[in-house]
């Protein structure tokens, strides 16, 4: 499930998605507004629960978005690691209530 969110009005924005496997170790996610999107404003793409197919299992955060969130090491993003947890998360959770970030981290 793909959720594409307008993050400073905290609400859905209509699209679609699809999966390109053309290289299957690195499947691409492409993205189609519904209509044109806003210039300057900040958009977010989320994944949920994205399965392997030819495994069963449900796919990982990537390991930068890992060491973003986690924030523990020295390479630390730390204005990007606190405007995701500050701005882009709670809008995310606020359009999309009945997803939580903290309850699935992994999701």
């Amino acid at each position: 499930m793909t959720l594409l969110i307008d993050v400073r009005a905290q609400s859905l924005v209509a699209h679609s998605a699809e999966i390109d496997y053309l290289d299957p170790k690195h499947p691409l996610v492409i993205v189609f507004p519904a209509r044109p999107l806003r210039h300057e404003a900040h958009y977010a793409l989320a994944v949920f629960n994205a399965t392997n197919l030819e495994k069963g299992t449900r796919f990982l955060p990537t390991n930068g978005f890992q060491t973003l969130m986690s924030c523990n090491s020295i390479s630390c993003d730390l204005p990007r690691h606190r405007r995701f947890k500050k701005t882009v998360i709670p809008a995310l959770e606020r359009a999309a209530p009945w997803i939580s970030y903290q309850d699935d981290p992994d999701s």
